[in-house]
């Protein structure tokens, strides 16, 4: 298997809209809980399309949405020490710029696009913490229509409330599985 289209399907796997939304909270009171955390991740999300939509890979926008002492699990890694484990802003910053450069370089130069079918995706927010977790997948394709990428994965992102009332994201936990064609 092609280890940059891993690289792309991860990178995009964070900007799955969500189709369903939980609160273990009752009343307008959990509601307006879910609509805020629907809200941040719906932020997320824009800043990885953003991302993935700029040749300069600047990864540092999305970076912000991340805490300091944050933790990615990655299905796959740059190197041979993380195993796809990265801790902290910096070196998950780093990970979403090489990703996004080797969509480009995979890319050719040749403009692409994705799109997203969810299965299932869901919200939930327990006192400071909001949930952001289900199914999905999606096609990466050469603006051409030729299918690139494939992908079916599961994601649970977690986000908590910072000293300011912000939510960051704490855990990033990816899992996918990926059809390259010709692979």
């Amino acid at each position: 298997m092609n280890v940059i289209a891993r690289l792309l399907v991860l990178a995009l796997a964070v900007a799955t809209p969500a189709v369903a939304s939980s609160s273990n909270t009752r009343g307008n009171k959990g509601r307006d809980k879910i609509a805020e955390a629907k809200a941040f991740f719906e932020q997320v999300e824009t800043a990885v399309e953003g991302l993935m939509n700029d040749p300069s890979c600047d990864s540092s926008k999305l970076a912000g949405f991340f805490a300091d002492d944050a933790v990615l699990l990655a299905p796959i890694s740059f190197d041979n020490d993380s195993d796809g484990i990265l801790e902290g802003k910096e070196a998950i910053q780093a990970y979403y710029k090489g990703a996004c450069e080797a969509a480009y370089i995979v890319a050719g130069g040749v403009p692409f696009v994705f799109s997203v079918d969810q299965h299932a995706a869901w919200y939930d927010v327990v006192g400071n913490t909001a949930i952001h977790y289900g199914a999905s997948n999606f096609d990466v394709t050469y603006s051409g229509g030729t299918d690139f990428v494939t992908e079916l994965g599961h994601f649970t992102v977690i986000a908590q409330k910072d000293r300011h009332g912000n939510y960051k994201i704490t855990s990033d936990n990816q899992s996918t599985m990926v059809d390259v064609p010709g692979n």
